[in-house]
């Protein structure tokens, strides 16, 4: 027998950049389908947007400039990032 060998896909690996972004959208680095939804500080949910391996970029100008955190879901999970909008 010979062990399968898979890449383990983790959401803590995923990167939003720029971040800090003062633009009109930012990128995900994930190839993963990813669904994005970002609260501001008080924990109102602000945007949703979803990030897949052909679409990576997510469009943040509907956002004022402050601290937001992006919940980053998949199938098999979720976590949460920082981001800030200057």
């Amino acid at each position: 027998y010979s062990t399968l060998n898979v890449d383990t896909f983790k959401l803590s690996d995923v990167k939003l950049f720029p971040n800090p972004s003062d633009g009109n959208t930012i990128t995900v680095s994930s190839k993963e389908n990813l669904r994005l939804t970002f609260f501001d500080i008080l924990g109102k949910k602000v945007l949703e947007s979803t990030s897949n391996s052909t679409n990576k970029t997510v469009d943040v100008s509907k956002l004022r400039a402050g601290m937001f955190f992006v919940k980053l879901e998949n199938e098999t999970g979720s976590t949460t990032k920082k981001f800030i909008m200057k």
